[in-house]
């Protein structure tokens, strides 16, 4: 950056420095902001600054003097003027103010960049002084350029390899996501379509349906072997614990005894064994003629009045 010159003596200025110099020119909004945040807020410049564009003859159109093409600009509202003279363009700073007929000047105030001319273009008379500020191309040695463009090359493939990692293990999670929501889904379609948990278990009473008419897409295994003979009751009172298997009892005469009233022993007894008869039993006696009596006792299981079942289990 110089001090506050003309266009024409600006212009002189930076091509005298090295490596041939020109005015500012500014080709896109990343370029805009960041000169506008340089030069009036990083380095607190306080006057406008030259732009490399000029009038063409007199015309409507601008052209950057170093040759590139004139597609970004930041005029100002109501700019450009196009009054006769004002054939250059500035740059406005934090400084200038867009309050018509005022000249008055602040003395060290400090007015954000978010102002609506800061930065702006204005149109402005070339005999003007403004501040210099110069650009030029890096002229780099063959060895630097190389050395840039490989720290560039393995930061760029760093950048994607690692990108390709976040990639891959996003694919990852998607897939497994993917399977578990395909998983679900197919739990959610099975409850639809048969509303009967896996290893549930039908009872199925005569003349009642088999399991498999009922639902027609499940599996169902006959388990009634495994509770064959059994009878069940209500958990509780004299029953065997949940699950537990209680073995037969019932009411059954058992031995049976004779004895002569007034003596206080009794040495006869006869036990009495299911499914055959039992040992003669004396009972008395006429003359020489004893008499005596057997028990037989039946071996029948005690049952209630009862009808078979049959008991499946879902398996799928």
């Amino acid at each position: 950056m110089i001090s506050t010159q003309s266009f024409e003596e600006a212009g002189k200025t930076c091509s005298q420095q090295e490596n041939g110099a020109s005015l500012l020119s500014i080709r896109s909004q990343e370029e805009q902001e960041f000169l506008s945040h340089f030069l009036f807020e990083t380095s607190g410049v306080v006057d406008s600054v030259w732009l490399g564009g000029k009038r063409i003859n007199n015309s409507n159109v601008f052209k950057w003097i170093d040759g590139f093409e004139f597609n970004y600009t930041n005029w100002k509202e109501d700019s450009p003027t196009n009054q006769h003279g004002r054939d250059c363009i500035q740059m406005n700073s934090p400084f200038v103010f867009s309050i018509q007929n005022s000249t008055q000047f602040v003395e060290n105030a400090r007015v954000s960049t978010k102002h609506l001319s800061v930065g702006q273009w204005i149109d402005a008379p070339c005999k003007k002084k403004n501040l210099v500020v110069c650009q030029k191309l890096q002229h780099w040695s063959i060895a630097r350029l190389q050395k840039t463009l490989l720290d560039a090359k393995k930061e760029f493939q760093d950048s994607l390899q690692n990108v390709n990692k976040q990639l891959n293990n996003h694919e990852s999670t998607i897939n497994e996501q993917q399977s578990t929501i395909s998983n679900q889904q197919s739990m959610i379609n099975d409850l639809q379509q048969n509303p009967i948990p896996i290893n549930f278990t039908y009872t199925q009473l005569p003349n009642q349906p088999y399991p498999k008419s009922l639902w027609p897409t499940v599996e169902w295994k006959d388990v009634t072997s495994e509770y064959s003979g059994l009878f069940f009751r209500a958990e509780g009172n004299n029953s065997a614990a949940f699950g537990v298997m209680q073995e037969e009892n019932a009411p059954r005469l058992k031995n049976v005894d004779w004895w002569i009233p007034g003596y206080q022993y009794r040495n006869h007894i006869i036990p009495l064994q299911k499914n055959s008869w039992s040992q003669p039993l004396w009972v008395g006696g006429r003359g020489s003629s004893e008499i005596v009596i057997d028990f037989y006792v039946s071996g029948g299981e005690v049952r209630p009045r009862n009808m078979a079942i049959r008991i499946w289990k879902r398996i799928w």
